[in-house]
Parts: C-alpha cells; structure tokens; sequence
C-alpha cells in the first residue's frame, strides 16, 4: 500500500465509511432499558466494575450518535485504487464482491497479504456495475459472497 496518488482515475467518488442508520424514539427507549437493567443488574449482584462500564458504554454512545461517518476519497484506474491517500495496486488485491443491502451497496476488496487484508467501500452515488466493469479485467469476483453474520446483526441493530 503505497500513499500516491493516481494520476486520472477511471473513476472517483466519495462516500461516507458507514451508513448512517435512522433510530426511532423506540430505539432509543431500548437502549436505555438495556443500560439500565444492566446496571441494576451490576448493582444487585456487586459487580461494581460491571456496573461503571455498562453506564460508561452507554454515556459514550449517547454522546456519539449523533456523530457523522467520515467521508472517504476512493479512486481506481488501470494500476489499482485509492482509499483517501492509500494506493493498493489490484497485483497485491486477491478478488472482489458487492454486498447489496436495502439503503446501500458495499464493494469489499480483499488483500493477498497484510494485516488489514478487507477494505470495504460504501459505493455512494456510483452504479455497482460500473464498478464491476473498471475492476473485473484486473480481479476475480465472488459473486456468491453473502452479507456476515456480524455484519448483518450490526445492521438490525441499527449498531
């Protein structure tokens, strides 16, 4: 992984790292019970420590929900792609899939070696098959790549 920069990709966009997933006031409502029946759980059975880090866990992601994922600079040409400032050559990438989803549509790129072998792309405004045309020449596709268990319970969870 190097960090310059293509010269003229094929193609560019910028998509957010994450989705950003609609909680309802029920959610929310949720949440809170979860943390608080943990805590009086903590609090009755004298795990103390329990305790402070399931009311520290859930104050850290009230304070955080409403954060923005980041937005990324992704490019790709003939030599490889560009994640922000990290350039992959597709000689050092092993294949390729999408996982679409009902509000987007993730690329994941696998690595031959490394210890971040997956990089995974929100496709943002870019048609999935236009990808699929600039990357198939270069990678393998797996097509029967499902969505991850975790994945998909993150997504449910709205996590």
């Amino acid at each position: 992984m190097n960090t310059q920069t293509l010269p003229t990709p094929l193609l560019a966009w910028e998509a957010p790292s994450l989705p950003s997933p609609q909680r309802s006031a029920r959610w929310y409502a949720a949440a809170f019970g979860l943390v608080l029946l943990g805590a009086v759980y903590g609090i009755f059975s004298h795990t103390w420590s329990f305790t402070l880090a399931v009311v520290l866990l859930g104050g850290v992601y009230f304070l955080l929900r409403n954060a923005r994922p980041a937005l990324h600079r992704i490019g790709m040409d003939e030599h490889g792609f560009q994640y922000d400032d990290a350039f992959t050559e597709w000689k050092d990438c092993a294949d390729f899939w999408f996982v679409a989803l009902p509000t987007h549509t993730e690329l994941h790129i696998c690595r031959k070696a490394g210890w971040n072998r997956e990089t995974v792309i929100q496709t943002g405004p870019v048609d999935p098959a236009l990808i699929r045309r600039t990357i198939a020449p270069y990678l393998h596709e797996r097509r029967s790549q499902k969505e991850r268990a975790l994945d998909y319970l993150i997504r449910i969870l709205k996590l």
